[in-house]
């Protein structure tokens, strides 16, 4: 008797068959700070790897649907993936960032401009996801970033990799060193000076969130 029926369904066309699928209401663009700092090895196996490796974890979450970019930026911003959704090419340009060695800089508001940018062409709720370890000084004025960012509806969550035990121990290590190898001058060592006032306003101005991690 079911198959009976069934027949008689299919054969006037009665029966339908739909796939479901999450779709993705958001575009995002996830830019990594690759300046000389995020080579610290007080996260493992360092900030950059570290960053990686989450940003990772966090794509493999993600409707398939879902738009991404990726970016990275040290003195200057650049772009490493289109918006895209072969995640295929997004994981691989992950991946592929390097710390920028021959710059010292760090580009926040060329990163939040370029970002921006790249989610004009979208017609979804656009988002950065923005991982830093350190301050902006250098390229556009983060401030007239934010607002550009703001006025094109994007919102803006701030991840800062802060100071831990490790980071302590380490710098204090590198100090021995250099008293060791004779250096009698004055100077200052540190590779953790993050501005976390700055990504706190860059998420609230822009809706969004800031936090400050220490671990995965």
């Amino acid at each position: 008797m079911i198959i009976v029926t069934l027949l008689f369904l299919v054969a006037t066309e009665s029966i339908q068959i739909n796939m479901v699928r999450p779709v993705a209401n958001t575009d995002f663009v996830v830019a990594i700070d690759s300046s000389q700092s995020m080579v610290m090895p007080d996260y493992e196996p360092s900030r950059l790897e570290f960053a990686k490796r989450i940003a990772l974890k966090w794509l493999s979450e993600l409707p398939a649907t879902t738009k991404i970019s990726v970016i990275k930026f040290s003195e200057k911003a650049t772009p490493v993936v289109p918006l895209t959704t072969n995640y295929f090419e997004v994981e691989n340009g992950i991946k592929s960032i390097k710390v920028d060695m021959n710059t010292s800089g760090t580009a926040l508001g060329d990163a939040i401009a370029l970002a921006t940018s790249i989610l004009s062409a979208s017609n979804k709720q656009r988002f950065v996801i923005l991982i830093t370890d350190g301050k902006s000084n250098t390229g556009m004025n983060v401030t007239d970033a934010i607002e550009d960012a703001r006025e094109k509806n994007v919102v803006i969550y701030a991840i800062g990799i802060g100071a831990t035990n490790a980071t302590i121990r380490w710098e204090k290590e590198v100090e021995e060193i250099l008293r060791k190898s004779g250096y009698s001058g004055n100077y200052t060592f540190s590779l953790s000076d993050l501005d976390e006032d700055t990504l706190r306003m860059m998420a609230e101005k822009t809706g969004g969130k800031a936090f400050v991690v220490t671990n995965e």
